[in-house]
């Protein structure tokens, strides 16, 4: 329960720590999704505190529009930008149909992170 203080407690410290004594530069949450937004936010500016340059990647297999606000994670996993390139170039007959919905997901992305 990741709104539990004592849990957020618990995983910012243990974040802390392998930021502040080995120097990495990066965290990937696995189903970020399933993470509170509060403890995100919260573990956001405790880790930016010590340093500002770390990166906060969600694994996140939807819309992820409300991770990506600058307050949470830094980027996510883009899995239907994924799909979509996949199906792009793996049916010839199905390009068209699939560049537009690429250009749509985009289209949407872009319009979201602007708000």
């Amino acid at each position: 329960n990741t709104n539990n203080l004592q849990v957020q407690r618990y995983f910012i410290d243990l974040c802390l720590h392998w930021v502040r004594d080995f120097g990495i530069d990066g965290i990937r949450f696995d189903v970020g999704n399933e993470v509170s937004h509060r403890f995100l936010q919260y573990m956001n500016r405790r880790l930016k505190a010590l340093n500002p340059e770390l990166f906060l990647l969600g694994e996140i297999w939807h819309d992820s529009v409300q991770w990506l606000q600058g307050d949470e994670y830094d980027s996510v996993m883009h899995y239907p930008f994924l799909q979509s390139m996949q199906n792009f170039w793996s049916c010839r007959s199905r390009r068209r149909q699939n560049m537009l919905r690429l250009k749509n997901l985009w289209s949407r992305s872009r319009q979201r992170s602007r708000r």
